[in-house]
């Protein structure tokens, strides 16, 4: 998680001084992709956790 969040810190200061379109839209791929990992790692996680395991924070 910290690598994604890495990439998409970089890709938003990308973003933001991009002056190019394609540089702009491959940034927001990137963006995009990052935000639909931080929702799936969890979820793939808890799937995958033992019966006992499931909903415990540790």
């Amino acid at each position: 998680m910290v690598l994604i969040a890495t990439c998409l810190s970089i890709a938003s200061v990308l973003e933001a001084f991009s002056r190019t379109w394609w540089l702009y839209c491959l940034c927001r791929m990137i963006i995009g992709m990052g935000k639909g990992c931080f929702y799936m790692i969890p979820m793939y996680i808890g799937e995958t956790a033992r019966k006992e395991n499931r909903g415990r924070v540790e």
